[in-house]
């Protein structure tokens, strides 16, 4: 595991080899971001700024080709401020628009209704045209996530990518076919957190590393 040269060391992990933009032809990529803060939507705002921020400053070549978010209001919420970001005027006018999708399967109780397999075929189904998707769900589901993608890290890196507000998880899936998806590890190719005075943490450290999708950790 080694930290960015020039980023704050405490927003950005960058683990083993990790492919700048989309360099790589033979894998899928996942970006999981967590939902900003549930109540301010000045701080949401601020935190989803940061992460998309620093998501591109270590992939600037790296292109969304969807973006998917669980129904509820603060997830919602990122998405939609995520995709403003994201998307200029210049873009709308070029009709450069990215899908945007709400999905029942990304909720914060995804891991306990569908299992580490349900939400294996969720990925498997994907659009293949897709090779990069940015996921907006909860620190319930997106740890839920990587291990049905059998990701190669251990369980307390996944649950802790998670732990702030409008945290980001990146996954490559070493396919070309997201049906391929769960066949090899997935890789855990980055994290970013928020800088202190942004980030509020959740104490769900140990809840749900052991007890599998049954049990929620705090989303």
């Amino acid at each position: 595991m080694e930290n960015t040269d020039n980023q704050d060391k405490s927003t950005v992990e960058r683990f083993g080899r990790f492919a700048q933009g989309n360099e790589s032809e033979n894998h899928k990529r996942l970006i999981i971001l967590r939902h900003g803060h549930p109540e301010d939507l000045y701080a949401l705002k601020q935190q989803v700024s940061h992460a998309r921020e620093q998501l591109f400053e270590n992939c600037p070549g790296m292109k969304i080709d969807a973006i998917l978010y669980s129904p509820i209001k603060r997830t919602v919420r990122t998405a939609g401020e995520f995709y403003r970001l994201h998307i200029d005027e210049e873009s709308k006018r070029m009709g450069l628009i990215l899908p945007f999708q709400k999905q029942e399967w990304l909720t914060e109780k995804a891991g306990a209704n569908l299992g580490y397999d349900g939400l294996l075929k969720e990925i498997q189904r994907l659009n293949n045209d897709w090779n990069t998707v940015l996921l907006v769900t909860h620190s319930t589901t997106g740890p839920h996530i990587a291990r049905a993608l059998q990701t190669d890290s251990s369980d307390i890196e996944i649950v802790s990518s998670m732990f702030e507000l409008a945290s980001i998880m990146v996954l490559d899936i070493p396919a070309d076919d997201w049906a391929q998806a769960g066949q090899k590890p997935a890789h855990l190719a980055m994290t970013i957190a928020q800088p202190e005075e942004r980030g509020e943490k959740v104490d769900f450290l140990e809840q749900g590393i052991e007890t599998g999708p049954e049990e929620c950790l705090g989303p």
